[in-house]
């Protein structure tokens, strides 16, 4: 599991996972301002 090859391909996920999580994270934010009224328009 210590291998150069095992190495470069745990450094290749970085990216993915790092843009999954802003993903997940945008949606939760999204979820409780929909929750809390934040992701609205108010109406004029």
């Amino acid at each position: 599991m210590q291998t150069d090859l095992m190495q470069t391909l745990r450094w290749m996920r970085v990216p993915g996972d790092t843009i999954f999580f802003i993903g997940a994270v945008a949606l939760v934010v999204f979820v409780a301002g929909l929750k809390t009224g934040h992701s609205f328009k108010k109406a004029s």
